[in-house]
């Protein structure tokens, strides 16, 4: 049986939908002729269509547009899908576009033997990409040319190895400024310029952010609700919502990546607790400042997204749908937040080694062995099952083995404490 004919017969989720139409989703020129033609070609009417996969943002808005369906300007799509357009719409003197190491170097040449962006340190990343593969973090000229011909040929939205002559994953590199603030992710749901939801999640740091290049960013735990100030989070509203508007978008849901500079908060340890946002000893030489890493037009995640959802009760997913829609009324029903939020953690689990894992259901063991810790384990995913093959875990190309959502009633600081406990007990065995 083929693939599509197993889509076809599946019976999960099948009371859901009234059809389902096969589509070649290959990325390239006549994608959004595809979706329109299949569209046309369904004897019923179809009332709107959206996506939360990155590479098919562009496409399908170009589609919507061909068929007169409610949809954000598929130029405004083009921009965040970018992410050198996208900080430059945020008037960002701080980033540089290049195509090779070559290219650097003449652009230093030109700029009296100086790399014309803040720093170091640097950071280098693909233009076009996810889940913060191939970004790099580097402190000299030398490892800032090594990353560039490392991320030129970077493959855009893949963790496989580049394909030669394939133009339509290759991206161009982005060298921007390193800024040290706390790190967050906000979630931003719009109807007509109007803000109906937003949170701001604390983006614990990353190895990557040690600096001497041997890290990388994959994430590492995410808190809500943030315990930035009031007044910073409100800069991060104020500042971030005006990027998307001028990006051209006044309606839809929007997933945001940011840090504070000269936060009056930082990462560290009080007393031999878990690390955690505490206030500056000393106050911050210059006032705090937004300082845009990237702009996603669409839900984040699935669990960040079912994170949201269990903290504040917005569902973002729905909400996207809805808005594709134009459907008003419940767009603005559905974007109300829990008055008390519950504290939430999305923790990732690393793997410590590579390997085949033999452990059968390591989730299920743990909830055996600690039916109480496991009680505050609102949801959990594994990426790799018994008898799959774990490659390196210190390269950004490796996904988590595990990651968690767990949440607490009592504070912030016995949340922490718990993620920490599930981490230390959590056992995958891996040979």
């Amino acid at each position: 049986m083929g693939l599509l004919d197993r889509l076809e017969a599946e019976p999960q989720g099948s009371q859901f939908r009234e059809a389902f139409i096969p589509l070649d989703l290959t990325g390239d020129a006549g994608l959004p002729f595809r979706i329109v033609n299949a569209i046309r070609d369904y004897p019923e009417p179809i009332d709107g269509i959206t996506t939360v996969t990155e590479f098919l943002l562009v496409p399908v808005a170009q589609a919507a547009e061909q068929l007169n369906l409610s949809t954000s300007p598929s130029q405004a799509y083009s921009k965040t899908v970018n992410k050198y357009q996208c900080r430059l719409e945020d008037g960002s003197n701080s980033c540089l576009l290049v195509r090779s190491t070559a290219e650097l170097r003449d652009l230093v040449a030109t700029n009296e033997g100086s790399v014309p962006v803040p720093g170091p340190p640097w950071i280098v990343k693909p233009c076009n990409g996810w889940h913060s593969l191939n970004v790099v973090k580097v402190s000299n000229y030398e490892a800032l040319l090594e990353a560039v011909q490392k991320v030129s040929s970077h493959v855009a939205y893949t963790r496989a190895v580049p394909a030669k002559g394939d133009p339509r994953w290759q991206t161009d590199v982005l060298v921007e400024e390193y800024c040290d603030g706390p790190e967050v992710d906000c979630n931003f749901v719009l109807w007509r310029g109007q803000v109906l939801f937003f949170e701001v999640i604390d983006n614990f740091p990353c190895s990557g952010d040690a600096g001497d290049g041997s890290g990388n960013f994959k994430e590492t735990q995410l808190l809500f609700p943030s315990a930035l100030p009031r007044a910073e989070q409100n800069a991060l509203r104020d500042s971030l919502l005006q990027t998307i508007l001028r990006l051209g978008f006044n309606s839809g849901v929007f997933h945001v990546e940011a840090r504070v500079r000269h936060s009056n908060h930082e990462y560290r340890q009080i007393d031999g607790q878990t690390m955690d946002l505490h206030p500056r000893t000393y106050p911050p030489a210059s006032n705090p400042s937004i300082f845009l890493i990237e702009i996603n037009a669409r839900p984040p995640g699935y669990v960040d997204t079912c994170s949201s959802a269990f903290a504040n009760g917005v569902d973002l997913f729905a909400l996207q749908i809805l808005i594709a829609l134009g459907d008003e009324e419940r767009v603005h029903a559905l974007s109300q937040p829990f008055q008390v939020p519950s504290h939430v953690a999305i923790a990732a689990i690393q793997a410590e080694r590579s390997g085949i894992v033999v452990s059968d259901d390591p989730w299920g063991d743990l909830r055996q062995r600690d039916p109480a810790l496991m009680d505050h384990v609102v949801q959990h995913v594994v990426n790799f099952e018994k008898g799959e093959h774990v490659e390196d875990p210190s390269v950004d190309t490796t996904p988590w083995l595990s990651a968690f959502m767990a949440y607490s009633t009592a504070s912030r600081a016995d949340l922490l404490k718990l993620c920490a406990d599930v981490k230390a007990r959590f056992v995958c065995r891996i040979e």
